[in-house]
């Protein structure tokens, strides 16, 4: 390998290092607006919520963007990482990072498009309902970041059989948007007065 393949190689692997950190930037801009419980303060203080939003997505609601990303998204990582180390050129590189961006964002914005419809209540302990909305946020950001994510298996079950829900009724997170939707228009109501 000439000292010219070397650089171009050393260069695109620096290029996937800062796609990475521009994705997970990215990420970070979508689901912290205003709150700070993020995916990892999700994978380590309500795994089974974050278990049960994923099957939900993939086997309950069997959504076909979210089993997707589920199945691929690490083949679409991985593809996009190798691409940055192999001598490809510049166009075949972009081609393959930017599949891997553009099925990433449209996942995002599908799962933030859908998520208000997850029936379970995994945050029961939760009474605020922008706290709740926010934890929310970050289920939708785990999906994207662990699609595979299992957590404890153990407490899985116990948390589902705890959980219930009425079809026919509002999801508790339809019902906490409709609530900050009132109270907001009571405030505007109020200071027009």
């Amino acid at each position: 390998m000439n000292s010219l393949t070397l650089l171009w190689v050393l260069l695109k692997g620096q290029k996937m290092k800062l796609l990475i950190e521009n994705w997970r930037q990215y990420l970070d801009e979508q689901y912290r607006k205003g709150q700070e419980k993020g995916p990892q303060y999700l994978f380590e203080n309500y795994p089974a919520g974050v278990v049960i939003f994923i099957e939900w997505l993939t086997y309950d609601l069997k959504d076909p963007i979210a089993v997707y990303w589920k199945e691929n998204r690490n083949k679409l990582r991985d593809a996009a990482g190798r691409s940055a180390t192999h001598a490809l050129t510049p166009a075949a590189y972009r081609a393959v990072r930017d599949k891997y961006v553009k099925v990433g964002k449209k996942t995002w914005g599908h799962i933030n498009n859908i998520k208000k419809q997850f029936p379970y209540d995994v945050f029961p302990d939760v009474e605020d309902c922008q706290e709740k909305l926010n934890l929310l946020d970050g289920l939708a950001a785990a999906f994207i970041e662990d699609p595979k994510f299992i957590g404890d298996t153990s407490q899985i079950q116990e948390k589902l059989n705890e959980l219930k829900f009425d079809p026919e009724a509002l999801t508790p997170y339809e019902r906490c948007a409709i609530d900050i939707s009132n109270r907001r228009k009571a405030e505007k109501e109020v200071e027009e007065l």
